[in-house]
C-alpha cells in the first residue's frame, strides 16, 4: 500500500484530525469555541467560505475535546437522496449497543433519540463520554425536502432541551412506579447530548427556517474571521520548519521579505488574511521546494522571487486549478479528470458529493488517476455507512472550475466548426479534381481567344496607354481600398443619431459589413482583421464579422481578451501578467526585440494563433508544449539553436514557421504532430532531420532551401516523406 506522505499546507481542502501538528494561527479561536461547547447545549459556528471552519473542528476543537471528555462526531447531510434522519442514524450505527436498542427501543417516534440513549461513547481512556454532534458544512440540511427538514429539527430539539419525547413520556406514565426497573430508569433518562452547527454566513438567514424547533438557535454564535496579520505570519512560518519522515517536503524557512510580502499581498481592507488563499499560496511554495534538489545546502531559504511579487501571487491563485489539472497525467487522463470536476461534482453552482462507484463507471476514472486527483487535493473523499464518495475540496473551487468549464466547451466548439470547414473545403477540392472541363468549353475559349486578339492587335497602338493607365490606377485603388478585392473601409451619418458610423463596402457601394462601428480601421493584409470599436470595447473582426475581443498592451489585457496585439512595440520582455489572457486565441508579436519567452506562456492554453516573428529568441521555455490548441505557430528570424521535446506536444498544430534562425536539426518529438501540414525551415543550419518526421503522413509542404544538406540526407528526407513537397531550394511558398 502506498503510504501519502503529508504536504506542510495542504492547500484548499481542510486540515484533518492527524494534521494538528500543521495547524497553527488558531490557538485564540479554539479555546473559545471549546469554552462554549462545554456550557451550551447547541452551538453555531459560522464564518466566510475558505475560513477554515471545518479545519478548525477538525485539527483544532477535535483533540480538545477527545482529551476532555467529549465525543465528537462529524455528520454531514449532503446526500438528499436520503434524509437528514436516517443520515444520523446511520452514523450512530456502529456505538449503538443493539441489545439495549431492541430491550427498550422502536417504541418512540423519535428514532435519533432513541439511538443516542442506546450508544456508548468512550473517550481515549475508555471513560464514558459526552457525545457531541458536529453538523458541518450544515448548509446542506437545506437542500433536503422541507417536510423532511422539519422532522430531523424536530427530533433533535427533544435532545438540545434535555427532555424526554413525548411518545416516551406516554410510556413511561404506563408503567407502575414501583414496577419501574433501574435499567427502564436509566433508559427513559433524557441523553446529554452537545450539537454544533457549521455553516457558512452568507447562509445564516437559513437558520430562521428552524426557529419553531429551535427557538433559541441564533443566541449561542461563534463567529470565525479572517487571520489577524501576526495568526497568518505563524500559519505562514512554523509548518515549514517541522523535522518528521512523515512529510514530502524538506524543511524550510522564509525570508522576513518573502513573508512581508505575503501579508501584504493577502490583506483586505481591514488588514485581515482569508486562509485559503494563504494556504495556496504556501502550497505553492512547498511544491516549489520539492521540485528542486537540495542536497548540498544546508538551509533552504524562500527569497521573493519565488513568488514574483503581487502579479505572481495574482497568478497563482487564479490558476490553482488548471496548475494542479496539468500534473495529473496525460492530456486524456486530465480531461477525464476535467469532466468529473466540472460536469460530476457541481450542480447548480455548487459542489456536491458523487458515489466512488458513480466516479469510477460513468466518468472512467481509474484508480491511479483517482490516486492523482486525490493528492492534487482537488478533490476529497467522504466516508459513512453510505460508502464512500467524493467531492470538490472547498467552496474557493467551485468559480475557477466553472470559468474552465466554460472555456472548454468554447474551445470544444470552435474545434467541432473548424473540423466541419475542414471537411466541406476537402469535399469542395476533391469535387475540383473530379471536374472536367468539355470539349465545348475548351473550343469557344480558343475562338475567344482569336477574336480577342485580333482585335487587340488592331487597336493596340490607340488604347495601349490609355489602358495601362487605367489599370494602374485601379491596382493602386483595389490595393489602397479594398481587401479581398469587396472590403473598403466607408463611413456614414446615421440618420436617426446624426453620428458617423463605419463599415464596409465592395466595389460596387454594396454595404459587405453593415454601418455599426463607432470607429474602424481598414482590414490589415498583414493580420487579415479590421481593428473595430463599439460602445468603447475594442475588436479585430473578420470578413465574416467574427469579433475577438482586443487589448493593445499588458495593460488593457484581461481574462476576457480574445487577441493581442503587440506589433513593433520594442518590447524586450513579457511581463508574468502574460498569464492573465487565459483566454486569448491570437497574439501577434512579431518584431519586437523579445530575448526569452516567460514559463506564463503556458497558461495561454486556448492559443491557436502565436506569431513572434522578426525578435531575437534563442530557446523556447518547456511551457510551450502547454498550447495544446496552437493551430499556427511563426517563429521566423530568430534566433533559435534547439526546440525543446515539449514540441511535441502540440498536438493540433499545423504550420510551422523557422525559418531565418540557427537550427541544426529538429528533435525526434517533431514526428508527433500528427495534424502538421507545412514546415518552413529555410536558411537555418540544418545538416540533417530526425527520421521520426517520417511519421508525419499529413505533412504536404517541407521548405529546406538556404541549409547546409549533403545529396545523401536530401534523398533520405524524400525517402521518408514520399507524399510531401520537399524544397532544397529558396522558393516563394505565397506563390
Amino acid at each position: 500500500m502506498q503510504i501519502i506522505k503529508k504536504d506542510r499546507y495542504p492547500g484548499i481542502r481542510s486540515f484533518e484530525a492527524d494534521d494538528e501538528r500543521l495547524f497553527y494561527g488558531r490557538t485564540k479561536e479554539i479555546d473559545s469555541l471549546f469554552s462554549l461547547v462545554t456550557i451550551k447545549p447547541l452551538i453555531i459556528l459560522f464564518g466566510k467560505s475558505g475560513l477554515g471552519k471545518t479545519s478548525l473542528i477538525k485539527a483544532g476543537l477535535g483533540s480538545l475535546l477527545k482529551n476532555n471528555n467529549f465525543f465528537p462526531l462529524m455528520i454531514r447531510l449532503q446526500n438528499t437522496s436520503v434524509s437528514p434522519i436516517d443520515t444520523v442514524i446511520s452514523e450512530l450505527e456502529p456505538y449503538v449497543d443493539k441489545s439495549k436498542l431492541e430491550q427498550f427501543g422502536g417504541k418512540s417516534s423519535n428514532v435519533i433519540w432513541e439511538a443516542i440513549n442506546a450508544c456508548n461513547f468512550f473517550d481515549p481512556s475508555g471513560v464514558p463520554a459526552t457525545p457531541i454532534l458536529i453538523f458541518d458544512q450544515f448548509e446542506e440540511l437545506f437542500n433536503h425536502d422541507i417536510s423532511l427538514r422539519h422532522q430531523w429539527a424536530s427530533q433533535l430539539s427533544d435532545l438540545i432541551e434535555g427532555r424526554r419525547p413525548k411518545d416516551v413520556v406516554e410510556i413511561l406514565q404506563l408503567i407502575p412506579r414501583s414496577e419501574r426497573t433501574a435499567e427502564q430508569l436509566e433508559w427513559f433518562e433524557p441523553p446529554l447530548v452537545k450539537i454544533l452547527f457549521s455553516i457558512r454566513s452568507d447562509r445564516m438567514s437559513d437558520l430562521h427556517q428552524l426557529r419553531s424547533e429551535f427557538p433559541g438557535i441564533l443566541q449561542n454564535r461563534f463567529e470565525l474571521k479572517p487571520l489577524q496579520v501576526d495568526q497568518a505570519k505563524e500559519a505562514i512560518i512554523k509548518p515549514a520548519t517541522l523535522i518528521g519522515n512523515e512529510f514530502s517536503s524538506i524543511p524550510f524557512e522564509y525570508e522576513t521579505e518573502t513573508v512581508n510580502e505575503i501579508l501584504e499581498n493577502l490583506k483586505n481592507e481591514t488588514g485581515e488574511i482569508e486562509s485559503f488563499q494563504l494556504q495556496i499560496i504556501c502550497q505553492h511554495i512547498e511544491k516549489y521546494v520539492k521540485s528542486n534538489k537540495w542536497d548540498s545546502v544546508d538551509k533552504v531559504t524562500i527569497n521573493t522571487w519565488v513568488l514574483d511579487g503581487k502579479e505572481g501571487i495574482a497568478l497563482i491563485l487564479r490558476n490553482y486549478y488548471l496548475d494542479n489539472i496539468a500534473d495529473l497525467g496525460s492530456k486524456g487522463e486530465q480531461l477525464a479528470a476535467r469532466k468529473l470536476l466540472e460536469e460530476g461534482l457541481i450542480a447548480d453552482g455548487r459542489r456536491i458529493g458523487v458515489a466512488e462507484a458513480v466516479v469510477k463507471g460513468t466518468f472512467k476514472i481509474d484508480d491511479k488517476l483517482l490516486g492523482r486527483l486525490l493528492l492534487s487535493r482537488l478533490i476529497r473523499p467522504e466516508d459513512s455507512r453510505l460508502g464512500r464518495t467524493y467531492e470538490i475540496s472547498h467552496d474557493t473551487l467551485v468559480v475557477p472550475i466553472l470559468d474552465a468549464l466554460k472555456n472548454r466547451r468554447f474551445v470544444e466548439e470552435y474545434r467541432k466548426d473548424e473540423e466541419e470547414k475542414k471537411q466541406l473545403k476537402i469535399g469542395q477540392i476533391e469535387m475540383k479534381k473530379k471536374q472536367k472541363r468539355s470539349y465545348l468549353v475548351i473550343l469557344v475559349s480558343i475562338i475567344f481567344l482569336v477574336t480577342f486578339l485580333v482585335l487587340y492587335l488592331n487597336q493596340k497602338e490607340a488604347t495601349d496607354r490609355a489602358f495601362s493607365n487605367e489599370k494602374r490606377v485601379q491596382t493602386i485603388i483595389d490595393a489602397i481600398y479594398f481587401y479581398e478585392n469587396r472590403f473598403a473601409l466607408a463611413s456614414r451619418q446615421d440618420t436617426i443619431t446624426g453620428k458617423i458610423k463605419y463599415g464596409f463596402i465592395n466595389k460596387q457601394g454594396e454595404p459587405m459589413i453593415d454601418y455599426k462601428y463607432d470607429e474602424a480601421s481598414a482590414f490589415d493584409n498583414e493580420t487579415e482583421f479590421a481593428k473595430v470599436v463599439v460602445d468603447g470595447k475594442k475588436f479585430w473582426i473578420d470578413t465574416t464579422e467574427v469579433k475577438y475581443t482586443l487589448a493593445e498592451s499588458f495593460e488593457e489585457l484581461n481574462e476576457f481578451s480574445e487577441a493581442l496585439d503587440l506589433r513593433r512595440k520594442e518590447l524586450e520582455i513579457i511581463p508574468n501578467t502574460i498569464a492573465r489572457g487565459s483566454s486569448l486565441l491570437i497574439v501577434q508579436m512579431d518584431q519586437n526585440e523579445l530575448q526569452t519567452l516567460p514559463p506564463q506562456i503556458g497558461h495561454l492554453t486556448l492559443l491557436y494563433y502565436l506569431n513572434l516573428e522578426e525578435n531575437q529568441l534563442k530557446s523556447l521555455p518547456a511551457e510551450i508544449g502547454k498550447l495544446e490548441f496552437l493551430r499556427i505557430l511563426i517563429l521566423s528570424n530568430n534566433s533559435i539553436e534547439t526546440l525543446p521535446i515539449e514540441i511535441g506536444s502540440l498536438l493540433n498544430l499545423e504550420s510551422l514557421f523557422l525559418e531565418g534562425n540557427e537550427l541544426k536539426t529538429l528533435p525526434p518529438d517533431i514526428g508527433e504532430l500528427e495534424n502538421l501540414s507545412f514546415i518552413h525551415l529555410e536558411n537555418n543550419s540544418i545538416e540533417t532531420l530526425p527520421s521520426e518526421i517520417g511519421k508525419l503522413e499529413g505533412l504536404q509542404y517541407l521548405l529546406l532551401g538556404g541549409n547546409p544538406i549533403s545529396e545523401e540526407e536530401k534523398e533520405k528526407i524524400r525517402n521518408l516523406l514520399p507524399n510531401c513537397e520537399v524544397y532544397f531550394d529558396i522558393v516563394d511558398f505565397e506563390n
